[in-house]
């Protein structure tokens, strides 16, 4: 189903653009469809409290950490809040083979997410590339099963296509304990179940690597998996840009980064910010290497920005930013 971001007028985004990690606009928890409205397209959100302790399923450490909000009701104002926030446009994407998307807070970067996921047909298959920022577990690790914990329900590995990647592709292991505290594809699965809550997801998490050759051997294996699958997917590499520099610095920074991922260059990306990590301080260069290559192994074309933003943009402090992008292959 194509979700064409009929938003519910335009006189709601003043009322939300601003508002603090815990300001919300009363007219927007739950708000009522209508006719031509971007709700009407997107299953209304449902959450309840829930005992996550009592679970056989992986707990939402992000959630807990505030990247989103674990209370249901909050959970569902703030998420519903962001997807008002997004253009009205109706721009379709087609075709999308990888998104490469940030994973920072609800308030910052779910803009970016939220209006990448809304100009796409989300498919029922969705492979996350995302970090391990905590060094936890194996290096290159696959949740391989299993549900992930979210305050609107629990969203379910695909088991078969886990199982596949991991007795095919050399180096990816079935780890669970690499994604116990990692917030970056976490974030983007929670965006995902508020587009898709019916999807299946393959969660695989890259440590740091300083070896270009390898992460894109990686992506090409990945890539090879991939097309041997008779349901179409998507994947979503997820990296945040230039961290804590002031606007104009990061704004330079991040300009050259995306540069590299606009030209589909795992290697210019790769050899512009390994050296440098000092000064260019993406957190996601293993994630967005290997997402490069695997859009390229599956004939994509070129990279697309769909939106840039900073947190300077939420906070209105522009001394020190992180800058999120996000940028579809096709």
């Amino acid at each position: 189903m194509k979700m064409t971001n009929k938003i519910l007028g335009l006189a709601l985004l003043a009322a939300v653009v601003g508002c603090s990690d815990d300001e919300t606009d009363p007219r927007i928890t739950n708000p009522t469809p209508n006719n031509d409205g971007f709700v009407d397209e997107v299953p209304m959100c449902e959450a309840d409290a829930r005992d996550y302790s009592s679970l056989d399923a992986r707990f939402p450490w992000a959630g807990e950490e505030r990247f989103y909000r674990l209370d249901p009701d909050e959970f569902c104002t703030t998420t519903s809040q962001v997807l008002l926030e997004v253009d009205d446009t109706d721009t379709t994407l087609d075709d999308v083979k990888v998104l490469i998307s940030p994973h920072a807070g609800w308030q910052f970067s779910g803009i970016v997410t939220a209006t990448m996921l809304s100009q796409i047909e989300v498919p029922d298959l969705v492979i996350f590339i995302g970090n391990n920022h905590k060094d936890n577990g194996e290096k290159y690790a696959v949740y391989p099963d299993g549900m992930w914990a979210l305050p609107n329900g629990d969203m379910e590995v695909d088991e078969a296509v886990a199982a596949q990647l991991i007795e095919n592709v050399p180096d990816l292991v079935a780890d669970k304990v690499a994604h116990s505290e990692e917030h970056s594809i976490e974030v983007n699965v929670m965006w995902l179940s508020r587009f898709n809550p019916n999807a299946k997801i393959v969660p695989i998490a890259f440590d740091y690597t300083d070896n270009a050759e390898k992460l894109k051997e990686l992506g090409t294996a990945i890539a090879n998996e991939l097309k041997t699958l008779d349901q179409d997917f998507l994947v979503i590499a997820t990296t945040d840009l230039t961290h804590y520099d002031p606007r104009d610095v990061a704004k330079e920074q991040d300009d050259a980064m995306v540069a590299q991922m606009e030209a589909m260059d795992p290697d210019g990306l790769f050899n512009l910010v390994h050296p440098a990590r000092g000064t260019y301080s993406m957190c996601g260069l293993e994630p967005s290497v290997v997402g490069i290559q695997i859009a390229r192994e599956l004939g994509a074309t070129g990279g697309e920005v769909i939106l840039r933003r900073d947190s300077g943009d939420r906070t209105g402090n522009t001394d020190s930013v992180v800058g999120y992008a996000g940028v579809a292959y096709r």
